[in-house]
């Protein structure tokens, strides 16, 4: 395994010439190696192994058929990844109440995270006993109804749901490459058997070396597709010659800085963005859009992934 260090000099020195680098002061050199951890190059003697990141996000209108049962209507539901195997690699979501007539309702998730059977759950898989395997980045809470708003925290139904997964697993190391499936399973019916789910869908991809870009038409799903639209899936590898960090052709971001909304000049085929806080955290993906809002996000300086087909640029945004 190459070092970091070693890798970011080597990368490093691809962006400047010798003579560029002489002339670069100390703080711009903090500032583009800070980038490039950000960026997350990592080389690895096995070469099916990819860094990198995926982006999914999908909508849930309130059903008709079968509708909710009560006036506000609940949602329990998850999604998880799974390599082509059928291990359960990553839990990204878990929304479920503990009780009976609840814990038991996302039978699915409950097998693949090794639950047991508990009185809790009417003698079905719990979902909420602590012996399930959730991830610990994992989003997760007591089910979702009508009523529950708010950043990161999607009502039941009708609101955009975002994952993002960076290719590794529960012990954080990047998984082989192949293919992988992200599920989700809902539950909403109130008189629902008892074990069961009412919609189970799942969308497989290639990762690897290879960009899988799915935003513009969405993936094919097996199962329970009607119940799910605006379906959008983004795996973008991190291989070394596919950035640009603050090279010529960098994006122009304006304004800049920025107080709401932000649009990008000077760079063709984005297909989303990515904001990053300076310690390198992923904070949110925005699909492709002419105008970017992040105006939730605190006063301060930001990384900004610019992604387009094939390759990634790199700059900064500062929150005023």
């Amino acid at each position: 395994m190459i070092v970091v260090k070693a890798l970011q000099t080597r990368v490093f020195a691809t962006i400047f010439s010798f003579n560029q680098i002489k002339k670069i002061n100390f703080k711009m050199k903090t500032k583009l190696l800070n980038l490039l951890a950000i960026i997350g190059f990592s080389v690895c003697v096995f070469a099916q192994t990819t860094a990198g990141t995926l982006t999914f996000s999908y909508l849930q209108p309130k059903p008709t058929t079968p509708a909710p049962s009560a006036t506000n209507a609940k949602n329990a539901f998850a999604v998880w990844i799974e390599n082509s195997a059928g291990t359960l690699i990553k839990t990204k979501i878990k929304y479920v109440g503990a009780g009976m007539g609840t814990s038991d309702h996302l039978p699915s998730w409950a097998t693949k995270a090794g639950c047991i059977t508990t009185a809790n759950a009417g003698g079905f898989l719990d979902a909420t006993d602590p012996s399930c395997a959730v991830s610990t980045d994992a989003v997760t809470g007591a089910t979702r109804s009508t009523t529950t708003v708010g950043t990161n925290i999607p009502p039941a139904f009708g609101q955009t749901v975002s994952v993002t997964w960076d290719g590794k697993d529960n012990a954080g190391t990047v998984v082989p490459d192949g293919n992988y499936t992200i599920f989700i399973e809902s539950s909403w019916q109130g008189a629902l058997a008892d074990g069961a789910h009412n919609a189970i869908v799942s969308y497989t991809f290639a990762k690897g070396t290879t960009t899988v870009d799915n935003t513009t038409t969405p993936p094919t799903g097996t199962g329970d597709t009607t119940y799910f639209t605006n379906v959008s899936l983004l795996w973008s590898p991190s291989t070394m010659g596919t950035t640009e960090v603050n090279g010529k052709n960098s994006p122009k971001f304006y304004p800049n800085p920025v107080t709401d909304y932000f649009r990008i000049q000077g760079i063709d085929n984005v297909t989303g963005v990515r904001i990053y806080d300076v310690s390198g955290k992923l904070l949110r993906y925005l699909p492709k859009a002419e105008l970017y809002n992040i105006e939730e996000l605190p006063t301060g300086l930001y990384f900004v992934e610019v992604i387009t087909k094939g390759k990634s640029y790199y700059d900064e945004l500062l929150k005023k």
